[in-house]
Order: C-alpha cells, then structure tokens, then sequence
C-alpha cells in the first residue's frame, strides 16, 4: 500500500512538541480515508466516518472518531494501562452508550496514533477488558496497522478472500478473533450448565471422540473455536447466496437454523446444530451479527479454491490439528487426483467418505460443471446431476459445516440462475459404521444415547460396559432418506410436548404419526413407540433437542452402502488415527473389524497399527459398486488402489 509518508512519520512520532490531540485525530481520520480496502469509499465514507460526534444522551459528550460500531478515542500520549485509566473509563461509558442506544456490540480503541488499544465490554461480567494491540514503531508497519484495523472495524470493503486476508482478518492472530472469542467465551459461561448446551457438547465430544480417538481433548477452547467456525461458515454461505447482509442482520436467528436458506430454496446447507446454542443466551443474537459483519468485508464471489480450510487451519493452530490427526489435501492435489479418478464426470458417482472440509468435493463438482458445460447441459440438468453425483461423508461436525459451504462455494454462479429446489449431499457420519456389532441387522439403525464414542455397542451380547438408552430406527418400511428425515422430525418434534416426567398420563401418542407414514409392520411400530417414549423422556430431561439432528444425519452412511445406491468411485483423504492413540473400545471393535479381514498383525505390533487400512477396506465393502478406489495416503510414495 501507498501512504503519504509524512502522515505516517506524524503518527509513529509519540508526543511530538506542539502536537495536538486535535492534531492526532487529523491525522488519523487521514488514514482511515486513504487506506484501501478499509471502509466504505466516496461519499458513504462521511456517512460513517464522523470526527466530534455528539453523543445524544442530554450530555455534551462527544466522541472524538465514531466509525461503523468503533468509537475512536484520541489521546496525546499512552504510556500504561494504569495512567490511562481515566482514559479507559471514559471510552468505556461511551461504549456502553451506544451499545444502549443502538442494541448492538461496540468496541472502543484509545490511540495516539503511534498506540492502538482495543476494548470491549464482557456480556457477563460488565468488565471492559483490552484485547488487543497495536504498536506503529516505524512507518514500515503500516501496511500491519491497516490489516488490523480492517480485523477490528468489519465494514465492507470487497476484500479478496485470498489465504492472506483470511488469516489477518479472521485468524487466530488477528484482534478481530480475540474480541470475539471473549465475548464468545462470556456468552458460554452464563449457559454451560443448561442441560440442552451440554447434551450438545457431549455429543460434539462423542463424534470428535470417535474420529480423533485419544488425540482429542474435550476442551472448552476446541468447543468454542468450533462453534465460531460453524458460524462463519453458516455467515461465509449466505454471502455467497447473495443473500443481503441487512437481511442477515435482522434476523440472525434464521441464519443459523438455515430458514434463509430454506426460503431460498436451498436444503441440508445450514441447519440447527451442536453449535446454535448460542442463541439461547442473552446477547447471542448481537454475537452472531458482529460475524456477519466481519464476513461481509469480503468478497466471496472472488473465491477460487477452499477457502474454508484456509478458515480452518488460521484458527485452529498447527500444533492442535497434528495432535488431532488432521491432515488437510493441498488443493493442487486433490484436483489432480479428482482429474485421474472421475474419468467420467457425467456418468459416475463419487463419494468422499472422509470429507473434510470439502476440497475433494470442491473439484469434483468444479469437473462436473466444466465437462457439463462442454457438453452444453443447461443450468437445471447440471444441478440435478451433481446433487445425484457427489455425496460427502464426515464424522467431524466441523468439518461437515465447512464442506457444506464449500459444496456452494463450488457451484458459485450456478446458484444464481434459474434453478429448482438444491439439496446439499453432505452429511454427519460415521463412514466406518463402528457402531456395527456382530450379529447387525442392516434394516434398522441403532443410536446409543449414552456411549463415550461412536464405537459403542447398541446390543447387550456386545456391551464392554452398561448400555444405558438406545434410540432405534428401523429403515425396511421408508423408501428413502427424505421421507426418514420427515418420520424422524415428526417424531422429535411431538416428543417436545412432554416436558415433565412426573405426568405420565400425559405423554403424548406416536400412532397417528406411524400411520401417516405408512408404518404397518408390528416390529417396525414397536420399535418406533420404544424410541418416541425415550425422546419423551429424554426431552423431559431437557436433553432431547439435538437427537433429530443426530439421528437423521448418521443415518446417511446406511442409506449410501445399499447396494442401489453404491458409488463408481471413492475419493479423499482417509483419516489417520494410530492404534495407541484409539479409545479402549475403538481399539477392540478396530481389532474385531481388522481380523475379520485379515488385517490384524498381532498384539505385539498393533501399537504401531493405523484406521487408514481399515478404513479404505470398509469404505470399498459398504460404498463402492466395483473396486476402484483413489486416496490420498501422504505416507507413502506412491497412491495405492484398492
């Protein structure tokens, strides 16, 4: 960037002979107005820009640079926090101000051109802690106190989504992130003994439990960095609908419980999940909006490859992901991959069985377009095709919420034409089917409640320990994963009724809801009274409002290994999980799976034993149609079929 170097010497120059406060907040109204890409140009940057701005509270205050939800307080010289504390009152009052005149999250930022603190009220508590700091100690860092500027005041700015500017504006480094993790974290600590906020966490933890194996943690960072991403990936997919930001804005709700995009006419994109439960907590609603405003500062329309895994990895630390297991497929790879696995992109179907965050699926459905536009498909017809072509799979709730986005993302344009209703084939599963035990009967779908992991028996002959509830599904008398979606929504939805277990008497009945369906078998019926009864129960506990979500998704993986609707190719980068590292009973059903197969090597090697085999074996067992296989298996030379 190009600044009046003058300006910049002026403002590195801490407490210059004859320098005015007023001259310092010249100055940096200047920079505000010159640098690109920082706020609005022309004539709306004096709309939002205001130098002196009253406070019109019946005081004569005024703040000395108002900008968007940022107000700018300018002082002489910052030397400490304890000196400036007079200043820091004083910032504070009018933050808490606006916040009571406008209803929504202010931050303040003292600065006397050469220091920039930032400040913002916790939700819970009232304290006004500082966040973050910049320090301009030569004009060479000018470029660096523009980039955290943009993090800090999150006003459109048709930002190039580029890996760079991911991480500056949205990265685990960047002010913008640590402002929005403590207010997060706030939010979090006033609700986390809410039954239904930790059924949520648990069965986050389950499923990272059974994907991670002992590398996962269940930390409160993790859950709440994750629940960040999902939002930004819910706010990252409506952006790239077109959908407006004012829209967004006045109903955050309907963002993340995905009635935006229902409206739309776009289905399984966003929905309520592990992570709504901030919008069960006062402020949850001004959190959300803020994440939209950091995501509207970009420009999605621009996106050219993955960018929620460049989202990914800027707040996930490197450190925590090789903990964890996760290996991300640079995209260069997995397009060429794609380009030597999907020979023919408009007669094969193709799964990615451990999906990630969707780079495998972006570059399918990017060669589905160019091969469909070669051969002059219209609109509707490519559509139709990929939503019955490309499917994911992942156990990783993240991961899953980032794929779905970058599904979009793929489709780009696409989207804006003329158009029927677009299902997203992305979905939360155990690719694995762990849960599986010996004697499984492949009608029926069963979800222990309880279990630590995904790998937990649901029948007594298998159980390592105590089973304590088991939700039970049978999938004989449904014809197809719309209508068990709609069965299993019925279901959930009436079982909210029964809110106090003490009235028995007044339960709510299941029959009319079987018989709208078509449920006539006796065993089915008895098995779905056996199930409703427990979504009562569980819902009277306060633990029921996630199990729709859970059930409909796991179910996926049954759905995609019947044999009429089995792939022509596997695609992706199976999860590497070591056997040391493998929960006591993901290692006992990994042992029972690998011997029936031939692929146990004896206890005194199975230390050194991986998932990796396994899983590409089951993979081709329950999803391939004929044994052809593509991974990416980054310890080896060579990629190896199956």
């Amino acid at each position: 960037m190009h600044f009046d170097s003058d300006l910049i010497q002026r403002l590195t120059q801490q407490d210059s002979a004859g320098r005015t406060e007023a001259d310092i907040q010249s100055d940096i109204k200047m920079l505000l107005l010159s640098a690109p890409n920082l706020i609005p140009s022309g004539e709306q940057a004096s709309t939002v820009l205001k130098l002196e701005d009253q406070l019109a509270d019946g005081s004569k205050r005024r703040i000395d640079i108002a900008l968007g939800a940022t107000v700018i307080e300018v002082k002489r010289r910052l030397i400490t926090q304890a000196e400036a504390n007079e200043y820091i009152v004083q910032l504070q009052g009018y933050v808490e101000t606006r916040m009571m005149q406008t209803g929504s999250r202010y931050n303040g930022i003292l600065s006397d051109g050469r220091n920039w603190w930032l400040f913002e009220q916790d939700p819970k508590t009232g304290e006004f802690p500082r966040l973050s700091t910049f320090e301009l100690t030569n004009p060479a860092k000018a470029d660096e106190l523009v980039g955290w500027l943009q993090a800090v005041l999150a006003m459109p700015a048709g930002v190039t989504p580029s890996p760079d500017a991911i991480e500056d504006i949205l990265g685990a480094t960047s002010p913008g992130y640590a402002q929005d993790r403590a207010f997060l974290s706030s939010l979090y600590h006033s609700i986390e003994d809410d039954p239904t906020t930790r059924l949520k966490r648990e069965l986050w933890a389950r499923l990272l439990r059974s994907a991670l194996g002992t590398g996962f943690e269940d930390q409160e960072k993790l859950f709440l960095d994750h629940t960040m991403l999902s939002i930004e990936a819910a706010a990252i997919g409506h952006a790239v609908m077109g959908i407006e930001p004012a829209e967004l804005l006045k109903d955050p709700r309907a963002m993340l419980t995905g009635d935006s995009f229902r409206d739309a006419g776009i289905y399984n994109a966003v929905e309520a999940d592990f992570f709504d439960w901030v919008l069960s907590v006062s402020n949850g609603e001004k959190f959300v909006r803020q994440i939209i405003r950091r995501i509207t500062m970009f420009d999605w329309s621009k996106t050219q490859h993955d960018v929620l895994k460049v989202l990914y990895e800027s707040i996930i630390s490197a450190e925590a992901r090789k903990g964890a297991g996760e290996y991300y497929t640079p995209d260069w790879l997995a397009e060429g991959i794609v380009e030597k696995t999907l020979t023919k992109p408009l007669e094969q179907r193709a799964l990615d069985p451990a999906c990630g965050s969707g780079t495998f699926i972006y570059h399918l459905v990017r060669r589905i377009i160019k091969a469909a536009d070669q051969a002059e498909w219209d609109n509707q017809t490519i559509l139709n095709h990929i939503q019955e072509h490309v499917f994911g799979l992942d156990i990783h709730p993240v991961s899953v919420s980032l794929a779905r986005i970058t599904y979009l993302l793929a489709l780009g344009s696409r989207l804006a034409e003329d158009r029927e209703d677009v299902w997203v084939p992305i979905h939360l599963g155990d690719s694995i089917q762990w849960y599986q035990s010996a004697n499984h009967d492949e009608s029926q779908i069963t979800i222990n409640t309880d279990g630590v992991d995904l790998t937990t028996p649901t029948t007594a002959d298998d159980a390592l320990f105590h089973i304590g509830h088991v939700l039970a599904f049978p999938l004989s008398s449904i014809e197809d994963p719309g209508t068990f979606d709609r069965l299993v929504s019925d279901m959930t939805a009436k079982a909210k009724t029964y809110t106090d277990r003490s009235q028995q008497e007044k339960k709510p009945s299941v029959e009319s809801i079987l018989s709208n369906y078509g449920i006539t078998s006796d065993p089915d019926r008895d098995t779905l009274r056996e199930t409703f009864n427990l979504l009562c129960s569980l819902n009277a506990q306060g633990r029921d409002s996630i199990w729709g979500y859970y059930v409909r998704n796991q179910v996926r993986p049954l759905w995609l290994s019947m044999k009429n609707r089995r792939m022509d190719v596997l695609v992706g980068n199976p999860p590497w999980v070591a056997y040391r590292y493998m929960t006591e009973d993901m290692q006992q059903q990994f042992k029972r799976f690998s011997e029936a197969r031939n692929l146990w090597h004896g206890a005194k090697v199975a230390t050194h034993q991986d998932l990796v085999g396994l899983f590409i074996v089951r993979a081709v067992e329950k999803y391939l149609e004929v044994p052809q296989v593509l991974f990416r298996l980054s310890r080896w030379e060579n990629l190896e079929h199956a």
